[in-house]
């Protein structure tokens, strides 16, 4: 019988020790500065520099809860708009005719969906109908992480439906996200976070695509709640 009892408080202790999707995102939440923080952030504006096959490319995106995003690129001497989205409708750069093209609306409802979703798929992902498992813990780049599996609602960019987050077991901070997209494993790494009025952002965002970096994303400077560009910036230039 002392066996048994014995047996059975362990089994509550280690059940009672077992961590959920909930708890690992709360603290999340909590660790870049609370729920009330995060939801009393109405837009963002971003300078961050891009580098990329060696070179690096300043960029200044502005989006907000209404589903506006207008982001631009300077390459040189140019500025180039690579997305202008009001919310309903918009236009987008294209790299292949070196043009200007109109937003679909598939691409319209996919856009008006990140734009709300300032702080990634975590944030509020009951809301957005998100699945979470947590799968327990593992060490990675000598880390201990709590690893979460989460099931998107529905398919985003390139199809992606189900990707795998680590979080530092110690910060709670989100690490490293893996994905497999179009046969390839994109891992997206997060090296460091900034702090603007009481709001962690990464500090340095690292794509790999099969263990090889072909993308870095460098934060300058963010401003909480800054004014939308005028309405004439969404105004598609003639090509």
């Amino acid at each position: 019988m002392k066996k048994i009892l014995s047996l059975m408080g362990l089994f509550f202790v280690m059940t009672g020790m077992a961590q959920t999707p909930d708890q690992i995102v709360n603290q999340y939440i909590n660790a870049l500065g609370g729920s009330e923080k995060l939801s009393s952030v109405k837009s963002i504006q971003k300078k961050d520099t891009m580098v990329a096959n060696g070179m690096e490319f300043p960029m200044d995106t502005y989006q907000d809860k209404t589903g506006k995003i207008y982001s631009t690129m300077k390459m040189g001497d140019q500025e180039i708009i690579l997305l202008a989205f009001d919310g309903e409708k918009g236009f987008m750069f294209d790299n292949m005719t070196y043009s200007y093209k109109d937003i679909s609306p598939d691409q319209a409802a996919s856009f008006k969906n990140k734009a709300k979703n300032m702080f990634g798929y975590f944030y509020e992902y009951k809301k957005a109908g998100h699945q979470l498992k947590y799968t327990g813990q593992q060490t990675k780049d000598g880390k201990k992480m709590d690893v979460v599996e989460m099931h998107l609602k529905e398919p985003v960019e390139g199809g992606i439906q189900d990707l795998t987050a680590y979080f530092d077991a110690d910060s709670h901070l989100l690490n490293l996200i893996e994905v497999e997209k179009n046969g390839a494993k994109v891992i997206t790494r997060i090296k460091g976070y900034k702090t603007f009025e009481g709001i962690k952002f990464p500090a340095e965002v690292v794509t790999e695509m099969n263990g090889t970096p072909i993308m870095t994303l460098k934060t300058g400077d963010v401003k909480i709640n800054a004014p939308a560009p005028p309405a004439d910036k969404f105004v598609k230039p003639n090509n």
